[in-house]
C-alpha cells in the first residue's frame, strides 16, 4: 500500500479560511488521488462539526469519491454533550474518527484533518495505518512525540489558555467567522450560529504512538499558499523540519 502525507500552512489564527466558502476550489484535493475507489474522511477543527464540509462533498462525490464527515463529541451536531460529559479528551475523538471508519468497513482511506484535526488524524493514523491511503494535513497541526496542540500555540495563545484554566474556564470560545476570511454576510452568520465552543482538555493531549507516523510517512509534503515561517508562527514548528528523520518538500499551490 502506498502512503502519502500532505499538509498545507494556516493562516496566523491556525485556521482555514475557506472550508465554509460556497465556492471552494478543488484542485488540491483533485491532486492528492485520481482514483475514484477512495473513501474522504474529513476531520473538522476547533469549534466545527461535520457540517463545515457542507460545500465541499457535493464536489468530491461528483467526482465519484465516497465522503464522510464525522462531527466529534461535544461539537457540532454533539454540542449538547459539552457540558454533560466529565472530561472529553483528545482520545475521545480519535475514538470518534476510528470507530466510524471500522463500522463503516473503510479501506484506502484519505483521511483529512483539518486545524485541531490534525492532531485527531494524527492519532487515528497511529490506530488503524492499515485502513488508510492517504493522509491530509488542511491547515492543521502536525505534532511530533508528546506534543500537544498547545505546546505548538504561539505565546498570545498559550497565555490565554493558562489563564482561563487559572479561572476555572474549560472551554475556548466559538471563534469568529473573521478568522477564518468569510466576508459574506450571510455566509458568516451562517457560519456563526454552528460555531460552538471547544473543551481546552483536547488540547491538552498528545497522540499516542506519534513516533510510529514518522515509520509509516517518512516523507511529508508541506504544501502551501506561502511560506508558513513568514506568518511569525506555525503548527508546523521550525524545528520539526529535520527532526525525527523526515524530510519535508515545500510546495506553494493555490488552496481551496
Amino acid at each position: 500500500m502506498h502512503h502519502s502525507v500532505i499538509a498545507s500552512s494556516p493562516n496566523s489564527s491556525g485556521l482555514s479560511k475557506s472550508l465554509c466558502s460556497p465556492t471552494p476550489r478543488l484542485k488540491y484535493f483533485g491532486a492528492l488521488n485520481r482514483q475514484d475507489d477512495k473513501a474522504f474522511v474529513l476531520v473538522h477543527g476547533t469549534g466545527h462539526g461535520g457540517w463545515c464540509w457542507r460545500f465541499i462533498v457535493p464536489l468530491l462525490r461528483a467526482a465519484g469519491h465516497d465522503v464522510y464527515t464525522p462531527t466529534l463529541t461535544g461539537l457540532g451536531a454533539s454540542s449538547h454533550l459539552l457540558h454533560v460529559l466529565d472530561r472529553i479528551s483528545l482520545v475521545t475523538h480519535v475514538k470518534d474518527v476510528t470507530n466510524m471508519i471500522f463500522y463503516e468497513d473503510l479501506l484506502e482511506v484519505v483521511l483529512v484533518g483539518h486545524s485541531y484535526g490534525g492532531m485527531v488524524i494524527t492519532g487515528v493514523a497511529a490506530k488503524q495505518p492499515q485502513r488508510l491511503a492517504q493522509i491530509v494535513y488542511l491547515d492543521a497541526y502536525l505534532p511530533f512525540e508528546g506534543e500537544n496542540e498547545i505546546a505548538l500555540w504561539p505565546p498570545d495563545q498559550k497565555e490565554k489558555y493558562f489563564a482561563d484554566v487559572a479561572s476555572g474556564i474549560k472551554f475556548r470560545p466559538p471563534i469568529s467567522p473573521s478568522m477564518l476570511g468569510i466576508t459574506d454576510p450571510k455566509t458568516s452568520e451562517w457560519v456563526q450560529e454552528r460555531l460552538t465552543s471547544h473543551p481546552y482538555s483536547t488540547y491538552e493531549d498528545h497522540p499516542l504512538l506519534v513516533l510510529h507516523i514518522a515509520l509509516l510517512f517518512p516523507e511529508l509534503t508541506y504544501t502551501a499558499p506561502s511560506d508558513p515561517f513568514h506568518h511569525g508562527w506555525s503548527p508546523l514548528q521550525q524545528g520539526h523540519v529535520n527532526s525525527n528523520g523526515m524530510c519535508i518538500r515545500w510546495h506553494r499551490v493555490m488552496m481551496l
